[in-house]
């Protein structure tokens, strides 16, 4: 919000507001009647279609599998107390892009909630935007290899706001996932001396483990996250050193040291390994960074009530 439009203290209450309405709206889903209401509403509809393909893949789904197990084996790290958001840091004259990308079919765009009049939002598609959409297209066409998956445009644009946003200090990187419920001009008073802000992961602070997690969910073939292991191994990647979620990242992009890491980053991307989330704190160690002067948005995205995140409908750009 600029300054001078309205009074902080009124203004923060507000945002508060919606918090707890998006932290009531989370406790209603995660709640055992709202469940089980849930999956007699599948069941029925999957029956009526006599859909019976559908209704075995669901009950696979509900089991616990091997990527449940090796979370509950995992120690879940300490993490710092958020810092609280003081009401002054929801306004700002400085313009902020903030940003998703959604490449290919898959998850639907999310209107943002909450549209302060010093936030501009951008979506980076080849899907048909909404008329009243809160979002405007970016033409991004002339911006990347036009013959890359889509995985790989959405993981250069998400790498490199600099590129979109010439004109803008500061950028937020949303998920296509992510819906916006409040105010996040708090955020870029959380870029730290690097200019980048990230969520701790929410359960995991080990490169290692997490390939392990990448490979028992099926989203990194063994051989490659064995190439990956041994790669980091090679370089002295100690364990332990930390893991960010890759979802929400705020920056002062064009900031030397944030771009250095994120063309960094890209590398690690293009050549290395396709998984960014792992690639990161082996980034920042190579810098001689910690995790923790990053980690400035939270201990975890998946309880932050200023958003709202949706469980992916696709992994086709993952």
């Amino acid at each position: 919000m600029h300054r001078g439009k309205t009074e902080p203290a009124l203004y923060a209450q507000l945002m508060d507001n919606l918090k707890q309405q998006n932290i009531e709206y989370r406790q209603l889903l995660q709640s055992g009647i709202y469940q089980a209401g849930s999956v007699a509403v599948r069941l029925k509809n999957s029956l009526s279609r006599g859909d019976i393909g559908s209704m075995i893949r669901f009950a696979k789904s509900r089991r616990p599998g091997k990527d449940f197990a090796l979370y509950e084996q995992t120690r879940l790290p300490e993490r710092p107390a958020e810092t609280p958001i003081l009401p002054e840091e929801y306004f700002s004259d400085e313009r902020i892009a903030v940003y998703s990308c959604l490449f290919g079919t898959g998850d639907h765009i999310q209107e943002p909630v909450c549209r302060p009049d010093n936030i501009d939002y951008y979506m980076i598609t080849d899907q048909p935007l909404a008329p009243d959409s809160a979002w405007t297209p970016v033409e991004w066409q002339n911006l990347c290899d036009p013959s890359w998956t889509p995985a790989m445009k959405n993981r250069y644009f998400k790498m490199h706001p600099d590129v979109l946003f010439p004109s803008y200090r500061y950028s937020i990187y949303l998920d296509a996932n992510i819906k916006v419920i409040t105010d996040l001009t708090p955020y870029i008073f959380r870029t730290g001396d690097a200019g980048l802000g990230l969520h701790w992961h929410s359960r995991l602070d080990c490169v290692y483990d997490e390939l392990t997690m990448v490979v028992a969910m099926k989203k990194l073939g063994a051989p490659d996250a064995e190439r990956y292991r041994r790669y980091l191994e090679h370089q002295g990647m100690p364990a332990h050193y930390g893991l960010l979620e890759g979802n929400v990242i705020v920056r002062e992009h064009h900031k030397e040291s944030c771009r250095k890491i994120m063309d960094r980053w890209w590398e690690q991307f293009r050549r290395r390994v396709s998984r960014d989330q792992v690639s990161l704190p082996y980034v920042l160690w190579k810098a001689g960074m910690s995790v923790d002067s990053v980690a400035l948005l939270g201990g975890n995205v998946y309880e932050n009530a200023s958003l709202r995140v949706s469980r992916h409908i696709s992994r086709n750009e993952e």
